[in-house]
């Protein structure tokens, strides 16, 4: 009996590499990843952001409070004494031909004042111990400009030290109130001290404007605002 041989089939070639649906599939599942990490990533780097903004902007408003409470009320204006008079016959000395200015000069950006107060926060201020202080508020840069002269002269609104402050602040304006409140005030001419003064600040923790509207900024903006009572308000007498 003749035996018939059995052919047996041909093996398959292994296939290598995937087809165009696997490739699509994985692409597609990995897209879907990377968009769900950046998601989380976003919303993690944004509430991080968001708890900063929320601690760093009171801190900084509190920081400029305390700054100008502790200095405004320290604002010295001396009363007028008028000079002996003089015998006759003779002619009234002159004291001194060094001039002091004493008070305040002050604009809805810009206030310059002097004050009893020293510049050790540790120590009580001593008699004698004056400075003139001067801030104002730069509005092209964003920045309070404060300056510190420690030599009283008859220019109250200049000289000595500056120090530029970048604290986000979007807008400043300085208010004085007598009767009712005004955007000015001069204690030369009017021998008197305001009776109080207003500081309105807003602050704007922005750290890429070009992103951001004007209307969007104004939203973020954390407005403050501080009112100082001035004890040395009295008037001075005319000599």
């Amino acid at each position: 009996m003749k035996q018939i041989p059995i052919c047996s089939p041909k093996k398959r070639n292994n296939r290598s590499g995937f087809t165009l649906i696997e490739l699509m599939i994985t692409t597609l599942i990995f897209a879907v990843m990377t968009q769900l990490v950046y998601n989380a990533l976003f919303t993690t780097i944004k509430a991080n952001r968001v708890v900063n903004y929320s601690f760093d902007i009171p801190r900084k408003a509190l920081m400029l409070s305390k700054l100008f409470e502790r200095e405004l009320t320290g604002i010295y204006l001396p009363e007028i004494i008028p000079p002996p008079a003089a015998k006759k016959g003779t002619k009234r000395k002159k004291l001194s031909k060094y001039i002091m200015k004493f008070g305040l000069i002050g604009k809805e950006r810009e206030i310059n004042f002097t004050t009893l107060i020293n510049l050790d926060e540790t120590k009580e201020p001593a008699v004698g111990d004056i400075l003139e202080i001067g801030y104002e508020f730069d509005s092209g840069d964003k920045a309070l400009i404060k300056r510190v002269d420690p030599y009283i002269d008859d220019k109250l609104e200049k000289g000595g030290d500056e120090t530029e402050f970048k604290m986000s602040l979007e807008s400043m304006k300085f208010e004085y109130y007598g009767k009712k409140w005004e955007s000015s005030w001069d204690s030369v001419k009017a021998k008197k001290l305001p009776r109080a003064i207003r500081i309105s600040f807003e602050l704007v923790e922005v750290n890429e404007r070009d992103q951001y509207t004007e209307e969007e900024i104004k939203a973020m903006a954390f407005k403050h605002q501080i009112l100082v009572l001035l004890p040395n308000a009295v008037d001075n007498k005319k000599s």
